[in-house]
């Protein structure tokens, strides 16, 4: 039983490591290459679940809807694009 906690715990550890280490790479690609959309709230909010939706960028309160739209379309030609 204690091995079984064991081993979760050291996969939660990795995963949450894993998931670190994409923040921190996602991060500093937008502000590579789309500086001004930068921010850390909105890196957090694509985070947050597994398929980010503009009513999530307008209810964190980053943007309006509009603006959210464009945000989210540049990051997704971002993503799409060769680094």
């Amino acid at each position: 039983m204690l091995a079984a906690v064991q081993e979760t715990a050291a996969w939660t550890t990795e995963k949450i490591g894993a998931i670190r280490d994409l923040m921190r790479t996602t991060t500093e690609r937008i502000r590579k290459s789309a500086s001004a959309l930068y921010s850390r709230e909105l890196v957090e909010a694509i985070f947050v679940q597994p398929y980010c939706r503009i009513g999530h960028i307008v209810d964190a309160g980053i943007a309006k809807r509009q603006t959210a739209s464009v945000y989210l379309k540049a990051l997704a030609d971002l993503a799409s694009s060769k680094k």
